[in-house]
């Protein structure tokens, strides 16, 4: 079986490892003669390579919006504005057309938390707003921490940067949906050994989760 995975919530403490290690080895004794190949990419590239039947089942930020993909939820992470200390932004409740004084970091075009934000923008008439974008979480927290513009980063990974001093987070009276992350794979008769993986999967998150809240 062809499994691909996206870190869940990024490039950061290999999260998405906490998920294949695991489903792997339970898979393996479920099925002892099935072949395993695993890759870690970005979620554009995941897609794609899902649709394009080259692969079995993706971990990735979804879910994928195609009617030939099964989508299982497997975890969210909250986000919040962040920014480096450093830049003059006020400590109050700004609006979405005063973000838009700044560069906004965010995901990567093709993705559907840039949609909901770029429309967002669009609703709050922020015409003048310039996106700076990329497939990869670790080089919008890069960005932000340079001071190129603001960020809404999972909580989960601004947290400590906050803490640091390096971040500051910014109060804005609207943030985005949570970043979900699924289990994909293809709707096919044969696609037994990937449906089972993705039930793995969300077993393995939903522990992981619970250990996580202890």
């Amino acid at each position: 079986m062809r499994c691909l995975q996206a870190p869940c919530a990024g490039d950061f403490g290999d999260s998405g490892s906490h998920l294949a290690d695991p489903v792997s080895a339970k898979l393996q004794r479920k099925v002892p003669r099935l072949d395993i190949d695993i890759t870690v990419d970005v979620t554009s590239n995941l897609r794609h390579d899902l649709l394009e039947r080259t692969l079995d089942l993706a971990f990735l930020m979804g879910p994928v919006s195609e009617p030939s993909v099964q989508n299982m939820a497997l975890c969210r992470y909250p986000l919040v504005w962040v920014a480096n200390a450093s830049l003059p932004i006020r400590d109050e409740t700004l609006s979405l057309a005063e973000l838009a004084e700044f560069p906004i970091i965010t995901y990567a075009r093709n993705t559907q938390p840039f949609g909901e934000i770029k429309e967002r923008f669009t609703q709050a008439q922020a015409a003048n707003v310039r996106f700076f974008t990329s497939s990869s979480l670790s080089a919008c927290l890069r960005m932000t921490q340079d001071g190129l513009g603001l960020a809404t980063l999972p909580t989960l990974i601004a947290q400590p940067e906050i803490e640091k001093g390096n971040l500051k987070q910014v109060q804005c009276d609207w943030s985005p949906s949570p970043l979900g992350f699924t289990a994909s794979y293809l709707r096919a008769p044969m696609n037994g050994a990937a449906e089972e993986a993705a039930k793995l999967a969300v077993e393995v998150a939903a522990m992981h989760g619970n250990q996580s809240t202890h």
